[in-house]
């Protein structure tokens, strides 16, 4: 993958009511037209440690420490017999990452081709911490006409990770994964002319098993507990494009696009836990001992509308000027503000260009380009959906038994 940030409000405006928080912009490795078969490999490793640890009592001073709180225990009175035990030196280690890359690319006069499957494994400092993922991606481009392209781009992740704790002993096996998928038309309708039409589906889950033994680590005595978390989620978004592109008596470069795009997303969780078993990681509900079980859940969307367009003008590479304009509606605005305008302008001068400054000859100059920008940005993602509404709030309860409710 090859992310790219646009450098400021004005690039960034194209994207309107989502571009606030920053626009990373990703393309991915595709195989070439006439090209013969091409395998590639990569490893990687390394070593985590670290760089410094905190300092826990020993024997006597965690014994006075609790007797200062009131606790008097009768081991308290014998501090000679009882062991001392090192718990980070335990606990923490040197952490070995490592990954390794596959890929298969070539072409031949129609149609491109990149086939690639990773995998990722990084072993934390923290004992029995670890994540993993196993990533699989095909890029296909076919040529069915000298003016029209069609393609795809489908990856599938899978994600397992025993994340870092504060609290231990503990035992947790997130899992998740994603599937995207694009699928694009390109036709040169004429010359300069082209409409670009992608639709992408992305879909994704989550798991999250998470136990914790009972301890007496901290300032009161912790039960053990234990928890569940599913996820899911689907978003689908279609972009269409129209650009033109033109040079005019060869000094005059300029292009201008118009686009449309929708998204339509919906997301839902539930998660559960309970406390006091009767055995360590018990993966089921049903043996906690005691009646404190808890549930929650929701289910959300996201619907998003969007017009966009671009001008952008060069005069022989030296004077340069660009406008954009968004317009993006959204429900979360709310009904008096459903639509929201993000104007941007841009305009530089290569002074590196002129025939003056090329007559000077700095080498030590590669270029001189003083440039001005003036963009609006929004940020719709931080906001929740009916945040408009005074009198919305989340409920969120879960029956067990099909009678009553628990939040």
């Amino acid at each position: 993958m090859h992310p790219f940030a646009p450098k400021d409000a004005s690039a960034a405006a194209i994207y309107g009511s989502r571009a606030a928080g920053g626009v990373i912009l990703v393309t991915t490795k595709t195989g070439r037209y006439n090209t013969a078969p091409r395998v590639s490999f990569s490893a990687r490793a390394g070593v985590r440690s670290l760089t410094d640890m905190y300092e826990l009592p020993n024997t006597q001073d965690f014994i006075r420490v609790k007797q200062a709180m009131g606790e008097d225990d009768p081991y308290f009175r014998n501090p000679a017999s009882l062991p001392y035990t090192d718990w980070p030196a335990e606990i923490y280690r040197n952490g070995i990452e490592h990954s390794y890359n596959l890929s298969l690319s070539g072409g031949s006069g129609k149609i491109s081709y990149y086939l690639g499957g990773a995998y990722e494994r990084e072993n934390g400092t923290q004992l029995e911490s670890w994540w993993e993922r196993i990533s699989a991606r095909l890029n296909v481009d076919y040529a069915v006409h000298d003016a029209v392209t069609v393609g795809t781009r489908i990856y599938f992740a899978r994600i397992r990770t025993n994340p870092y704790s504060l609290s231990f002993p503990w035992v947790s096996v997130p899992y998740i994964s994603a599937r995207n998928a694009d699928l694009y038309i390109d036709w040169n309708i004429w010359d300069g002319l082209k409409l670009n039409i992608t639709g992408a589906a992305h879909l994704g889950g989550g798991f999250d098993d998470n136990y914790s033994e009972a301890n007496n680590f901290g300032r009161t005595p912790i039960s053990d507990s234990y928890s569940k978390y599913l996820d899911y989620s689907e978003e689908y978004t279609l972009t269409s494009t129209l650009s033109y592109a033109k040079k005019f008596a060869q000094k005059h470069d300029f292009s201008i696009m118009a686009g449309y795009e929708v998204k339509n997303a919906n997301y839902a969780y539930v998660s559960a836990g309970a406390t006091d078993f009767a055995v360590n990681n018990p993966q089921s509900f049903a043996l906690s001992t005691v009646d404190d079980r808890t549930a929650s859940g929701t289910l959300s969307y996201d619907r998003f509308m969007s017009f966009f367009a671009r001008l952008t003008y060069s005069y022989d590479n030296r004077i340069l000027f660009s406008a954009n304009f968004r317009r993006d509606g959204s429900p979360k605005f709310g009904p008096n503000h459903r639509w929201g305008n993000f104007p941007s302008f841009s305009a530089g001068w290569k002074i590196s260009e002129e025939p003056f400054f090329k007559r000077w000859k700095q080498n030590w100059i590669s270029m001189l380009k003083p440039r001005v920008s003036w963009g609006i940005l929004g940020n719709d993602t931080a906001l929740a959906n009916y945040s408009y509404l005074s009198a919305f709030s989340n409920v969120t309860l879960h029956s067990f038994d099909g009678s009553s409710a628990v939040a």
